[in-house]
């Protein structure tokens, strides 16, 4: 539904005869159209945020061919900016002490297609591209695991007892962290 009311919406205006001072507007326009959208793929589902700007250029193709359509996009979603060549973004970063904004390019090197999680942690000023709840829970497993100290005669580690893991994770069972290790779902951190 809010696709289609984008493009419904995107159809009439452009389509739309406005009157200002007693003549026909849409008569006297060039072949130039000048869109601006602000976070176009807001409330849209994943895969549709992935095939906007794709589908935007068939639209405008489609219905406006004729005419030179120039679109100027605001977003937050990696998805819009794998779809760019590097040259049509700017990146802009709000200074958290002043409220200023600047344009922050040296953030990112290159656009087209782009890994989307590369965008979202490089572009995008996260952390992570993993949960903070799930990026906690990781955290303390691998807490738990980790050697307590190292033998300085044999130079070997010494691993936590199965109780002293137990007891740090609060859990029941060694069990119990052998399934919260199964549940990770990236293979690398698992």
């Amino acid at each position: 539904e809010s696709r289609f009311k984008m493009y419904a919406r995107l159809y009439n205006q452009i389509t739309h005869k406005y009157r200002v001072t007693g003549f026909d507007v849409s008569e006297k326009l060039n072949k130039n159209i000048l869109i601006l959208m602000d976070e176009p793929e807001a409330y849209l589902h994943p895969e549709w945020q992935r095939t906007l700007i794709t589908d935007l250029v068939d639209f405008f193709n489609k219905y406006f061919g004729e005419y030179n359509v120039q679109l100027i996009i605001t977003s937050n979603t990696p998805f819009l900016i794998s779809d760019m060549p590097r040259k049509n973004i700017i990146l802009l970063e709000k200074e958290k002490k002043t409220g200023n904004v600047k344009v922050r390019d040296e953030l990112l090197d290159r656009s087209f297609g782009q890994n989307i999680h590369t965008l979202l942690k490089e572009s995008f000023f996260m952390k992570s591209t993993i949960g903070e709840y799930a990026s906690n829970k990781i955290n303390e497993v691998i807490i738990a695991l980790k050697p307590i100290e190292k033998n300085d005669e044999n130079n070997e580690w010494i691993y936590p007892t199965v109780n002293q893991i137990v007891e740090k994770l609060d859990v029941e069972h060694i069990e119990d962290v052998e399934n919260m290790i199964e549940l990770i779902g990236e293979p690398v951190l698992r």
